[in-house]
Order: C-alpha cells, then structure tokens, then sequence
C-alpha cells in the first residue's frame, strides 16, 4: 500500500465534530517529518505556526491544544494535495 492511499484511509476515519489531541494525530500517522515518520514535534510545529487551527485549553505556562476533526481534515487534504476525503 502506498502514502497517499495510507492517508486516504486515515483521513476518512477523522470525524467532523471530533476534537483530536496532537498525541492522537501523532498516533493517526499522517502528519509526517523530513524523513518520512511521524513526529510530535512536527505537529505542536505546525499548531504554533497557525498552518493546522487548534484552541489552546491550558492554564498559565502548559499549552493543551485541541484540534477540530474538520480543521484536521481541511490541513491535511490541503497539505497533500488531496480532494475532500469522505467517511
């Protein structure tokens, strides 16, 4: 199975109105690095950055983000280069 069909079949399985943790989008795999693996540390990236919208819920000096399963999926088909993938 390649990538793309890979992220495919992820994607399909992000809900609209599901609110994801970066730990869960690391565990999903479709956020990658340069060297092609998931990474943590790519996602909180592209959060700080503003390229993938989530709402910081911590307190004082500890960030929480959340992600909405929309947002996820609208980055991601728009980072890859995808069409809209329905469930």
């Amino acid at each position: 199975m390649d990538v793309i069909t890979n992220f495919k079949k992820q994607i399909a399985k992000i809900e609209d109105n599901k609110i994801y943790t970066p730990k869960d989008i690391l565990e999903m795999g479709v956020v990658i690095d340069t060297n092609l693996k998931p990474s943590i540390f790519t996602v909180y990236r592209l959060i700080k950055s503003g390229k993938l919208k989530a709402v910081d819920l911590g307190t004082g000096s500890v960030a929480k983000y959340k992600v909405k399963g929309k947002d996820l999926k609208k980055f991601l088909c728009e980072r890859y280069q995808l069409e809209e993938v329905r469930q």
